[in-house]
């Protein structure tokens, strides 16, 4: 059998030669025949090998430590769960609005008769769902970027602020219509941080989450959403009690 003059192959970080029967110069350490080079290299993995297994308790065939596997499982539900959670606040905030209708339209237009103002409330209601695909195109272009983690960060802060601006926002009969700008500002951010939020949560979710459960995670996700309308809906009803 012919075999190439020198063959280079690593074993244990050091670069070797493999000889011919008939040369002898490309052992590094034996220069005298074939066996005792080949007795000099079975010597050094025999000891190669104990040393691997004296630095590495666990064989490659065991797998990763137990506590390692959970830990993992334990960090990948928090996520999950903190996904589900940002996504109930945001649907949280986004009802409200709708469910307090009435009340908006009485303390931010001008009196009107009829339910002329309650029309006009849930008109600036709708105008959310225009920046809806406006947020999606932004928070995807994020969670492309920077990652779906932190894209999920920004649309619940992009819900939080505007939420919180909302209750402090001055009313018709201290400023007038800019009043009815600052809502209507107000509101176009939220649905903005709408856009984006779902599917970064999903994303999210369904990344930190076992590649078998994905399904049943994602399924998490839509019904958090549902969750969340819900909720508002019952505060809104427990604050006419």
């Amino acid at each position: 059998m012919t075999i190439s003059p020198i063959q280079k192959c690593e074993l244990t970080g050091l670069t070797v030669a493999t000889q011919t029967p008939n040369s002898y110069a490309s052992c590094p350490r034996h220069t005298t025949n074939v066996g005792k080079y080949d007795k000099h290299l079975s010597m050094d993995a025999s000891s190669s090998v104990d040393n691997a297994d004296n630095n590495y308790p666990h064989s490659y065939n065991d797998g990763p430590p137990k506590e390692m596997t959970e830990s993992n499982g334990n960090n990948d539900r928090l996520k999950a769960l903190a996904g589900l959670a940002g996504n109930i606040l945001e649907w949280y905030d986004f009802s409200v609005f709708g469910s307090l209708g009435d009340v908006i339209g009485d303390v931010f237009f001008p009196p009107q008769k009829g339910h002329a103002a309650i029309v006009e409330s849930f008109a600036v209601f709708g105008g959310a769902f225009f920046m809806r695909p406006v947020g999606g195109i932004v928070m995807g272009h994020i969670g492309d970027k920077y990652g779906p983690k932190r894209a999920l960060e920004v649309s619940i802060f992009l819900m939080a602020i505007p939420t919180f601006a909302m209750g402090c926002l001055p009313t018709y009969d201290l400023i007038g219509w800019p009043c009815i700008v600052l809502l209507t500002l107000v509101r176009l951010f939220q649905g903005l941080s709408v856009g984006g939020q779902m599917m970064s949560s999903l994303v999210f979710t369904i990344e930190s989450s076992p590649k078998g459960q994905w399904g049943l995670y994602g399924s998490y996700v839509m019904a958090s959403s549902s969750f969340g309308t819900l909720l508002g809906s019952l505060v809104g009803y427990a604050l006419r009690l």
